[in-house]
């Protein structure tokens, strides 16, 4: 499963470990744990917002072309947080960005490509957490 390869990929990359720390990677929603103490914090979230199967490549017998756009959410905490978002976002960002070639998940999905789409800063005014935005979209074979 390609979101299963991209979180392995992320874990393999130092300058996104290192941000990291205890935290981690999640789908979809940040775990309340997650958000310290120790502060600061530094976690990303990730969810698929759309996809699309390119009927082009329909007479493949052995994989489907997809395109889905991916949002990510780098999470900062305390008082550098909004640098720690960044940091995190340009990190994910160089690891992701343009790459070609095969994901280390069960199915090793082969990304085609890896194109930025939409970014954006949030605030989260209750917790007080910085929020980097940002959406990427993946051009990968799915096996049939």
């Amino acid at each position: 499963m390609i979101e299963d390869g991209i979180v392995q990929l992320l874990y393999a990359q130092s300058g996104v470990t290192s941000l990291i720390g205890s935290a981690g990677i999640y789908p979809v929603l940040l775990p309340k744990d997650a958000l310290g103490p120790p502060n600061p914090f530094v976690a990303l979230t990730y969810q698929r917002v759309s996809e699309v199967t390119d009927n082009i490549f329909e007479a493949n017998p052995r994989f489907n072309l997809k395109r889905s756009r991916f949002q990510f959410d780098a999470w900062g905490g305390g008082i550098n947080g909004y640098s720690l978002a960044r940091q995190l976002k340009r990190a994910v960002c160089a690891a992701l960005l343009d790459f070609r070639g095969t994901l280390p998940d069960a199915d090793s999905t082969m990304v085609r490509d890896v194109l930025p789409d939409t970014a954006m800063d949030l605030f989260e005014d209750g917790p007080r957490y910085f929020r980097k935005t940002f959406d990427l979209i993946v051009w990968y074979l799915e096996p049939r």
